[in-house]
């Protein structure tokens, strides 16, 4: 089968107007990557959700010069997909927009949530994600996509990002354990979109979380959770039972209380040695927004997403020991 999804641009929002079905790096410690060359409470308020879903309000500068049809690929060749879930930074609370860095892809698409559920639509910044706040920042699932389609050369296939993130988030409010609502959403939609095509290979989880649970639980307790969230995320969706999954530290600058934030971040530093096939991407030198700590910037998004790749290997690389 091949999906066509005709698109346009009308006042900065993409607007997906119809689809049709036819025939025819080095690893430093254990588990964390190396970052690269490039590139006060805590945690922050969940959104209000919007009833009818989300729509990208891609904002005037997202005036791309888009083709009229996007063409998905046929059943012999399938997607890569990756499922990215957590909060607000992977959601994406970058600031801001750049139409040069943040121009869409055309091998890259996403599993479309609201009033395009169950499509395959471009991958935009920012994408789909369970979440309807600052709908025209920037999160690391496009730059992530991009260096992992570059680095597949001469051979790339075409990749599907599930996006399943909500901010403000946890574990410790019912939201990220299994049979709690976005664990259960995450679930549902990677399955969902790793049936659409025979072809379709499961490559990687992205999780960036931990803010909202600073405070609430510690170490013992956050790592209880997490880990069982790998293993049931695992466990539960198509081809994923040793899928590589890839955790993200917190922005430096964000200033918490530092034995609660110590006490999280070293949960999730420790993941790799808990957990096979886990890697930690490093945050060091990435900025912040301006008078928003907790939130990576849009530059640092973009260096984050690359991080992220880099440490996919990394995760790989992590085998269970005997």
């Amino acid at each position: 089968m091949i999906m066509r999804v005709a698109k346009l641009w009308s006042a900065g929002v993409l607007l997906v107007v119809g689809v049709a079905a036819c025939d025819a790096a080095s690893p430093g410690p254990m588990g964390v990557a190396e970052a690269g060359a490039s590139g006060s409470g805590a945690g922050e308020e969940a959104p209000t959700p919007v009833a009818g879903g989300s729509v990208v309000d891609a904002g005037a500068a997202h005036d791309a010069d888009l083709d009229a049809d996007v063409a998905a690929p046929s059943p012999s060749s399938g997607y890569d997909v990756f499922l990215l879930a957590g909060q607000s930074n992977m959601v994406g609370r970058g600031a801001s927009f750049d139409a040069a860095l943040d121009t869409p892809h055309p091998a890259i698409f996403q599993w479309g949530r609201g009033e395009r559920d169950g499509m395959i639509v471009p991958a935009v910044a920012r994408l789909d994600h369970n979440d309807t706040a600052l709908l025209d920042r920037v999160g690391m699932g496009l730059s992530f996509a991009k260096a992992y389609y570059e680095a597949s050369q001469p051979t790339p296939r075409p990749i599907l990002l599930v996006p399943t993130a909500r901010g403000g988030s946890s574990f410790s409010a019912h939201q990220w354990n299994p049979g709690d609502p976005l664990f259960e959403d995450a679930v549902l939609r990677g399955n969902a979109a790793m049936a659409t095509d025979p072809g379709n290979r499961f490559v990687a989880f992205l999780w960036h979380q931990g803010e909202n649970d600073v405070g609430q639980y510690d170490n013992a307790t956050y790592s209880q959770a997490l880990d069982a969230m790998i293993g049931a995320f695992r466990a539960r969706v198509a081809g994923a039972s040793s899928a590589p999954f890839i955790l993200g530290q917190f922005c430096p600058d964000w200033s918490p209380d530092p034995a609660a934030k110590a006490s999280i971040s070293s949960a999730i530093d420790a993941t790799p040695q808990r957990v096979p096939f886990t890697s930690v991407a490093p945050s060091a030198g990435l900025t912040s927004n301006a008078g928003d700590a907790v939130h990576f910037d849009a530059p640092a998004q973009r260096t984050y997403g690359a991080r992220y790749w880099q440490a996919l290997d990394v995760a790989r690389a992590n085998v269970p020991h005997p």
